[in-house]
């Protein structure tokens, strides 16, 4: 028989995980009777906390999880390989979750987050994402969490991130100081924080140098697929002297596409991306980029989440959230 957790409680009182969980523990933001009422149906579910009842903030499962849109062949992994180095240090083991870009995913796996009574979580979110609110039942229940790769604005929980802005700015310039004087970009899903500030950063860099810009000027991909549809109607239609293109897969997408358009002569038109670094060595295009390690903000995210999980245990955790960037470098094709 399965055993009934906090969701299971809120559910059937129709209240927030948060809201059961504080009322289990007595917590002075909950009334009296509600408090009452919600030990009541936990003893009627027969109800086992674990480590979260209680009271008790020092949890011991050893488990942190790391929640991903997918494990594909671009940047996750050297980001599993940073926090798994980090958590294996620190005595702790990993639960990999993907979301397959899906906000209902997400929730699903936050709860399986509960019920594995993991101590602290890392998340990479949806591209449906658009808010941390799912995620406050977490913070409520006293489980760290740690955002990293993408942003959201006002965001409650620390982030480990590069500076989108200044990553797309600088790659921009770039281009225009290699001589490029029609220059697209190929940028993710426009509902991404990260796209409307590497958005920026593009079209602040063109507007400083007078390089026109319509509405033709930016593409949207939010797949694989769509970005090789999306490239070629570009390149085509434009024949840009310059492209700046948002991520590893946007970068895939590209390669092949310019190579059969432009051919040998590479001068006809320079490609930057945003990569950790692999696949720019390995496509049959010449394609300089903004090197961010994969590996080093995994480790960035986990050790911010030790800290985390420390401070919760110690029952101090008063920390502001932090905002920690990693650094990037642009690499030369």
């Amino acid at each position: 028989m399965k055993r009934a957790t906090i969701k299971d409680i809120a559910l059937l009182m129709k209240v927030s995980v948060s809201t059961v969980s504080r009322g289990l523990r007595d917590h002075p933001d909950i009334s009296t009777e509600l408090c009452a009422q919600i030990k009541a149906k936990a003893k009627e579910l027969n109800y086992h906390p674990n480590q979260l009842a209680s009271g008790l903030r020092k949890r011991q499962s050893k488990f942190i999880a790391l929640i991903i849109p997918e494990i594909t062949m671009f940047f996750f992994p050297s980001v599993i390989n940073g926090i798994e180095e980090v958590a294996r240090k620190q005595g702790y083991q990993l639960l990999v979750l993907q979301s397959n870009d899906s906000l209902e995913n997400e929730k699903l796996n936050i709860q399986a987050c509960f019920d594995h009574s993991v101590d602290g979580v890392l998340i990479s979110l949806s591209n449906q994402s658009l808010n941390a609110d799912h995620l406050l039942d977490l913070k409520e229940s006293g489980i760290p969490v740690v955002l990293f790769d993408k942003s959201i604005e006002n965001s409650p929980f620390d982030e480990v991130l590069i500076d989108d802005e200044l990553a797309a700015y600088q790659s921009t310039k770039h281009l225009i100081e290699k001589g490029c004087k029609n220059i697209i970009t190929v940028l993710g899903s426009q509902n991404l924080t990260m796209t409307k500030l590497r958005g920026k950063g593009f079209r602040k860099a063109l507007e400083e140098n007078n390089i026109s810009i319509t509405e033709q000027t930016f593409g949207y991909a939010e797949s694989f697929e769509k970005g090789r549809e999306v490239i070629a109607k570009m390149l085509v239609e434009q024949r840009p002297d310059g492209i700046y293109l948002m991520s590893d897969e946007l970068i895939a997408a590209a390669s092949t596409i310019i190579q059969n358009i432009y051919g040998d002569d590479h001068s006809q038109c320079h490609v930057i991306g945003m990569s950790d670094g692999q696949l720019p060595k390995i496509v049959p295009y010449p394609i300089s980029y903004v090197h961010h390690s994969g590996f080093e903000l995994g480790q960035l995210a986990a050790n911010r989440l030790m800290k985390r999980i420390y401070l919760v245990n110690d029952e101090i955790d008063q920390e502001a959230p932090q905002r920690i960037l990693l650094s990037t470098a642009i690499i030369d094709s």
